[in-house]
């Protein structure tokens, strides 16, 4: 949106046609989707190994008591992964799915990953009907769903 000067502000995220400034614009924008998509995957990185070692423990436990703890740590740990990634879920699932995220029912999941700019990026490479979606991002998150239905790697 810009203002009667020409200037862009708040909410303008359509550039049509693009200045130096502009891509120096586009180009801290995708720098930081992509900082905060590593920090994101590193957190869950961390998590999992945690996870597997609290399994391990568990698989090599002394007796049912122990095993019993580490299992309900490695829950605990699943369950806290689980609930960073699920907002995304929500967002992903329709967008593979064809759906509009941009309206109800998805649209409250869609702003609660709109927090930063990775969620933003998402976002924004979604169209705004049905079948508008980029295609890179249709045919990523299709393959995404593939390897993970087909292996366990």
């Amino acid at each position: 949106m810009t203002d009667k000067t020409g200037n862009r502000g708040i909410g303008d995220n359509l550039i049509k046609s693009p200045t130096n400034a502009d891509h120096k614009l586009i180009y801290e924008y995708t720098s930081d989707a992509l900082h905060v998509a590593v920090a994101f995957i590193q957190k869950l990185i961390i998590r999992n190994q945690k996870q597997n070692v609290e399994l391990n423990k568990a698989v090599y436990a002394r007796n049912n008591k122990i095993a019993g703890v580490h299992l309900a740590n490695a829950m605990a740990i699943g369950k806290a992964n689980a609930k960073e990634v699920e907002p995304f879920k929500k967002v992903l699932t329709p967008i593979a799915n064809n759906e509009n995220i941009h309206r109800a029912p998805h649209k409250s999941a869609k702003l609660d990953i709109c927090d930063n700019n990775f969620g933003n990026w998402i976002v924004n490479n979604t169209g705004g009907s049905r079948g508008d979606y980029e295609k890179p991002l249709i045919e990523t998150i299709e393959k995404a769903v593939t390897d993970a239905e087909v292996t366990n790697e």
